[in-house]
This record gives structure tokens, sequence and C-alpha cells, in this order.
């Protein structure tokens, strides 16, 4: 007995400036897939395996998502999974199988959940001890323990992530990190659109949205949490300016 209408109740969008800082925010949901190319190295044959894996795996979780979207919009209407938020899916798979379903939507939110914060880690430290290792970095973050893990990379990354966590909310965390992503697309968009590379145009068109969303994103969050902003720009600052003298005192 479902009614097309669920599908919209409950969503008043104030303004294009809301509509478009809900559309970087859904970017934060594909920003997981260039952490595949931080572990290059490692890959067997990655010039035809990285661009297979990545272009299959963006359209999969496409699919997935809509199909998500669709089916808990359905069970508990859209009006619902806006007020409910993060526990959202909880509620749809307790409508769908009672506590059975909502027992195994929690487990596996948190075994996803497990799972991105590790390749997070991971991927990230590994691309610090590369960054490092062209002294870009401090030396810190080369050294590796008997597995070959740049533990000092992982141990400070985790570290910073469990304060922000603790001293943060959700939604913050989300607007600021899908801030930061946005920059770095937006300049490595820009780069490859300078080399010589395939579809270029497609490249100049990531950079050109990459940094609509940037300036709207920024606009929104100057108003509502201007104190995430702050600290963003603060280390923009540092890594433009500051980047010399601190690393010629840490390595030091």
């Amino acid at each position: 007995q479902w009614n097309p209408e669920q599908l919209t109740a409950g969503i008043e969008p104030k303004n294009w400036t809301t509509a478009i800082m809900g559309a970087a925010t859904i970017f934060m949901a594909y920003e997981g897939f260039q952490l595949l190319s931080y572990d290059y190295e490692d890959i067997k044959n990655p010039t035809k395996t990285l661009p297979r894996a990545t272009i299959s795996a963006v359209i999969a979780v496409i699919f997935i998502y809509v199909l998500v979207a669709l089916g808990s919009t359905m069970l508990v209407g859209a009006e619902t999974l806006i007020q409910e938020k993060e526990v959202a899916l909880s509620i749809a798979g307790k409508q769908a199988f009672g506590i059975t379903g909502l027992v195994f939507v929690t487990i596996a939110a948190a075994f996803s959940t497990g799972s991105a914060i590790n390749a997070t880690l991971f991927s990230t430290g590994r691309l610090m001890e590369t960054v490092a290792k062209k002294k870009d970095l401090p030396n810190l973050f080369v050294k590796e323990n008997q597995a070959n893990i740049p533990y000092n990379a992982i141990i400070i990354l985790a570290g910073l992530a469990a304060v922000l966590a603790a001293i943060g909310s959700l939604s913050t965390l989300v607007d600021a990190a899908s801030l930061i992503f946005l920059i770095t697309f937006s300049a490595v968009n820009y780069i490859s659109f300078q080399q010589k590379m395939k579809y270029k145009i497609l490249s100049l068109f990531g950079s050109i949205a990459c940094l609509i969303a940037i300036i709207v994103s920024s606009y929104n969050q100057f108003q509502e949490r201007p104190i995430p902003l702050i600290i963003i720009v603060v280390f923009i600052f540092l890594a433009l300016i500051g980047r010399p003298f601190i690393l010629r005192k840490m390595n030091n």
C-alpha cells in the first residue's frame, strides 16, 4: 500500500544552497574509493586492475544506495528517515523484520563502520609514509614495524580521529570531512587536467564541480558551524605557508 508521495514527504529544502550542501554531504559516501590508489604498488597489474575495480565498485554502490534509499523510504517514509537520521536504517529494518531486522541492521552498521575505519587508517597511513619519503612530511611517518606497517602514522591518525569523534558531533565531522575531500579532489582533478592524460575535459569538469561545492559548503558551514571551518583554514595555512619551517624543525 505504498504511496509515491512518501518519497518527498517531510522534505522541504529552504533554498538551493541547502540542496547543494546535501549533495556535497552525499559525496562523502563515495570518498573512500581513492584509498585504493594509495596501495598502488601492492596491487597486481594496477594499470588494468585499479580502473576496473574502481569503476565497477562505484556503479555497484550507486545501485545499492538507490535500492536502500527507495526501500527504506517505502517502509518508514521520508519524514521518519529525516527525523531519525543516523538510526534510520535500523528503524527500517525493524519495520521490515521486527526485532531481528533491527539487530541485523545494527550489527551490519557496526561492521561496516569498522571496515571503513580500518581501510581509511591503513591506506592513509601508507599515503603518509609515501609522502614522508618524499620529504613533504616529517621522517617520523616513514618508520615501519616488522610487518612493514607505518605504525607511527596509523597511531597518530587514530588518536586525532578519536579526539575529533569525542569533541565533535557526527554532522560537524561529516561536513568538515566533506570540505577537506572536496579541496583535495579539486586539486587532484586540476593536476590531472594539466597532465597529458585521456579525457582531460572530465578532469576539468570534476575540478570545477568540486570548486563550486567547496564555495557552497564553506558558506553554509560559516553560517551554521564556523569553528570547524576556521580550523580547516588554519590547517590549509600551515600546509601552504608554514610547512617548510615546520618540516625543517621536526626533521631536525
